[in-house]
């Protein structure tokens, strides 16, 4: 299963976070966006599972990246940046990271950093009716994708 993918290129059946769409819908209206990919949320899952398995299947699929360019690492939820709840600043945002390793070390320190306090505040969201009605009675949590942008 693929779980890195081109901002413009994502499967539409693919959860990919508010603040991914709205770049996707910058770029659909002529805007232009740094070159920018989306890490799915279905490998921040495999993650919390697997560590190690989950960096090297993120590790073999950044071969698109241009190791010579800076990035930026963050976040992106079903959640996160919606017209109810902003959550601005609640997980960590790594600038000018540039390489594959550095790549890798960012993406995890977003992930875990939603393991903080603030994002657990954040977690608590999962339970509001507006999320069991849009993903089902029974759900126990969402997925966070991350993005990968470069940097301009």
């Amino acid at each position: 299963m693929k779980h890195v993918y081109q901002i413009d290129h994502v499967p539409v059946r693919k959860k990919i976070g508010n603040k991914a769409i709205g770049l996707r819908k910058l770029l659909r209206h002529g805007f232009h966006i740094p070159h920018t990919w989306i890490i799915s949320s279905e490998l921040w899952g495999e993650y919390q599972d697997d560590p190690k398995s989950a960096l090297d299947i993120l590790s073999s699929e950044l071969g698109m990246i241009d190791e010579s360019k800076n990035y930026a690492v963050r976040s992106s939820s079903e959640l996160e940046d919606g017209s109810k709840h902003s959550y601005a600043g609640q997980f960590t945002t790594v600038l000018n990271v540039s390489g594959k390793k550095a790549i890798l070390d960012a993406v995890t320190k977003v992930w875990d950093s939603a393991e903080s306090l603030p994002a657990g505040l954040y977690d608590e969201k999962k339970n509001d009716s507006q999320v069991r009605r849009r993903y089902g009675r029974n759900h126990t949590g969402f997925g966070r994708c991350h993005l990968v942008g470069r940097c301009l």
